[in-house]
């Protein structure tokens, strides 16, 4: 059973003091994102360098595409 706590019930200022769900969801939104930019330099840069791009390119970009659509926050109901 879930116990959703208003703000100014008793309780409330102690649930929200250990509460890193805020802090959780933006280290790891911007870590996904700071893989993403690399993702996005490397496949760039094989473009540049050899003009194709290889199995491991693809299966890099699709483990990105699948960081970047299956966050904590929409699977876990985190922030709702």
């Amino acid at each position: 059973m879930t116990v959703l706590l208003v703000p100014g019930e008793p309780g409330y200022e102690a649930w929200a003091a250990e509460n890193k769900g805020p802090l959780i969801l933006g280290v790891t939104s911007a870590l996904t994102l700071f893989t993403l930019l690399f993702v996005v330099a490397r496949t760039y840069s094989r473009m540049l360098s050899v003009g194709r791009l290889a199995v491991d390119d693809y299966i890099v970009i699709a483990c990105i595409v699948r960081a970047s659509t299956s966050h904590p926050a929409m699977s876990w109901n985190i922030g709702t």
